[in-house]
């Protein structure tokens, strides 16, 4: 893939960061952060947007807080003013990483998602009898720096370019030289990049008759089980030697009995929510109907926020349960 240039210039523009900030802004307008940088936001802006020129921007700390959705993990949110740099860097960059990517890859990518891929796992699951599923043990704290950096050379020739990821990149790690902060909007590009080169070495080495990514959860599938398990040692292989990962004990499965796959269990019969998803449903459910009988939140909220909630399992053949939960909540009332 040929280099790319010229960008630099786009990523500086008085009018990118303009439109970083909105994006920035976006579903936190009360955050003290951004009520902060706004009240002088002209000035803010041309400052923040000069350091990044002239490269004497640095990223700030952290602000790490545990998320438990549906496993405990680490988010590691960056200051307000770095947030509108990321969305100033992916306006303009977020092209290119974009086309590095192979059709059959669903995270954080416009017009794709969690239910797109889980469809795509549908139509596989039907046409093929066997599954290899595949997870990275803690991918986002695992990637390489020194290999993102030289994979990122790989896609962009400009230094200034590639000297402001290279700070980006070395902000934060988990152990010397190792990790990419979850919830950077940057990071989701990398981590994406990252394994880009697998998905390629899957479908022109291995040729599996179907094959899925969602970051680092990935499915091939195929005909025949002695296949498969020959499959999963070399993907082992490759991710360690290539990329210095460590992959969870597979899962080997045909799929008539379900695959397990982003919080649902797809057969060749139908998709179908898992029982961690229903656990976590009635929770939430649960939840927001105390808010609201608490008045922690308002009736219109409290609707807003149940609508999401059901919208996220309606790919589901799960109509009875939903109405089970709903519906016994209000005659608990």
């Amino acid at each position: 893939m040929r280099r790319l240039g010229g960008l630099w210039e786009d990523v500086c523009a008085p009018e990118n960061f303009r439109s970083a900030y909105l994006k920035a802004r976006r579903g936190k307008r009360l955050a003290a952060e951004a009520v902060s940088f706004g009240r002088d936001l002209h000035a803010n802006l041309a400052v923040l947007r000069q350091a990044v020129a002239d490269e004497s921007w640095n990223p700030g700390a952290f602000r790490t807080f545990v998320v438990t959705d549906p496993k405990p993990r680490i988010i590691s949110a960056a200051p307000f003013p770095d947030r509108i740099v990321h969305h100033a860097l992916m306006n303009v960059t977020g092209a290119v990483f974009e086309r590095s990517l192979i059709h059959h890859t669903y995270a954080c990518r416009v017009g794709k998602g969690t239910h797109a891929a889980v469809l795509h796992g549908f139509g596989r699951c039907k046409a093929s009898p066997w599954f290899l599923k595949l997870d990275v043990r803690k991918y986002f704290d695992s990637i390489d720096q020194r290999t993102i950096l030289v994979l990122l050379e790989g896609l962009f020739r400009e230094r200034p370019l590639l000297r402001t990821f290279e700070r980006i990149v070395q902000s934060y790690q988990t152990i010397p030289d190792r990790g990419v902060p979850i919830g950077n909007l940057t990071s989701q590009y990398f981590a994406n990049h990252y394994l880009s080169a697998f998905d390629h070495m899957v479908l022109e080495r291995l040729r599996p008759a179907g094959y899925v990514r969602y970051m680092d959860d990935m499915v091939l599938w195929g005909a025949e089980k002695a296949q498969i398990r020959d499959w999963a040692d070399e993907t082992r292989e490759y991710l360690a030697t290539t990329r210095g990962l460590e992959l969870k004990q597979p899962l080997i499965g045909r799929s008539a009995l379900g695959l397990p796959f982003l919080g649902f269990r797809i057969t060749n019969r139908g998709i179908y929510l898992s029982a961690r998803s229903k656990r976590r449903f009635r929770g939430k459910y649960r939840a927001l109907e105390n808010a609201r009988t608490e008045d922690r939140i308002t009736e219109s909220e409290a609707a807003r926020r149940v609508s999401a909630l059901v919208a996220a399992t309606t790919l589901a053949r799960a109509r009875t349960f939903r109405h089970n939960v709903v519906y016994g909540a209000v005659l608990r009332q």
